[in-house]
């Protein structure tokens, strides 16, 4: 069994770019990555490390990373709640009895939609959106490219 908790060569250079781009607040340029629909958009085999990409995560990856960064007390409860929205996607058609629960299929680009709900809270003057929606596009740029976990399975 090996343990080794720095990404490999190729991870960096395919992740330095997208984190870049998030960092600087351009999340449409992400380089076109494709990945796993995992909690991030890559994962490096040889290492085992998970690099945080809010730009291509699933609604269920983004839920675990904000219940980890509350259960740490890095994050409060009301600054969860933009999060909490994020993660939901109900389908118009559902109804009772239709499974709603986290996808864990569909990668989103969480970076772009905090950033177009930015956009509408300034154009409908809601200010305690805008902010909450500010400081969650915070905690994604500090976390982008942060190795969330290691996996040590053999």
């Amino acid at each position: 069994m090996r343990i080794d908790s720095n990404a490999s060569y190729a991870l960096a250079i395919k992740t330095t770019a997208n984190n870049a781009a998030i960092k600087s607040g351009d999340a449409t340029n992400t380089g076109g990555q494709t990945g796993s629909t995992g909690a991030s958009a890559t994962r490096s085999s040889r290492s085992g490390a998970t690099p945080t990409d809010f730009s291509h995560m699933t609604r269920k990856g983004l839920a675990d990373w904000m219940n980890s960064k509350i259960r740490s007390g890095e994050m409060s409860l009301d600054d969860s709640t933009v999060f909490l929205g994020m993660t939901m996607k109900i389908p118009v058609g559902a109804g009772r009895g239709d499974w709603i629960g986290l996808d864990d299929q569909e990668p989103v680009n969480f970076v772009q939609k905090a950033q177009d709900g930015i956009v509408w809270a300034r154009q409908n003057n809601d200010t305690g959106l805008l902010k909450r929606l500010e400081t969650a596009l915070s905690f994604m740029r500090q976390d982008q490219g942060q190795v969330r976990g290691i996996d040590i399975t053999v």
